[in-house]
């Protein structure tokens, strides 16, 4: 797949400390990046500017899905890779993108991610799949974990050593379980 090819898609909010250096590694692989910031008090999109001119702004509204989907209406190019802020794509993973050719009935390929606090596993969720490229086109679906609507009969795996570190401190750890409580406090409940 031609690195021209692939939208790099990201929402972000205060990640000052790790977005320029994913984008600096990332940047050559991809032909577009585009970064939505969903409301930082910090620089994250003053760096992310650095990279791209596709900075946008939307309010998070305790909706991944929306922030998702306004950013993959922001993309051109015909294949998305979704990378979050905190993970790091090993060199592996990135070249054998660059050298995958889809054949016509795949749409997506998931990948396999190893979730570390502190570099320690997580328990039974220490490896897990998670479909990161994908043929523009599809959207997401749930306000908190979404997830990539897409059939899962049009969707490869990678090879397991084409995997993603997701690396987190047990502090950005805790701080993540307590956003996702209080968002899931303020969601209405939907008695349909």
């Amino acid at each position: 797949m031609r690195t021209g090819e692939i939208s790099l898609h990201l929402i972000v909010k205060d990640e000052e400390p790790l977005i320029g250096a994913m984008l600096q590694k990332l940047s050559p692989f991809v032909g577009e990046i585009i970064v939505v910031d969903t409301g930082s008090t910090d620089n994250t999109a003053e760096i992310a500017r650095r990279y791209t001119r596709n900075v946008f702004s939307h309010p998070f509204n305790h909706d991944f899905s929306e922030a998702r989907n306004y950013a993959l209406g922001k993309a051109t190019k015909p294949w998305i890779l979704q990378v979050d802020v905190d993970e790091q794509p090993i060199p592996a993973m990135l070249s054998w993108i660059g050298a995958y050719e889809p054949p016509f009935n795949v749409s997506g390929v998931s990948f396999m991610r190893h979730n570390l606090v502190n570099g320690e596993g997580i328990g039974y969720a220490t490896t897990e799949w998670h479909i990161r490229l994908w043929h523009r086109g599809y959207t997401f679906v749930g306000s908190v974990h979404e997830i990539l609507a897409i059939p899962s009969s049009r969707v490869v795996r990678a090879p397991e050593s084409c995997f993603i570190r997701h690396y987190k401190t047990e502090a950005r750890q805790a701080r993540q379980n307590a956003l996702y409580a209080e968002w899931e406090a303020k969601r209405e409940p939907n008695y349909s």
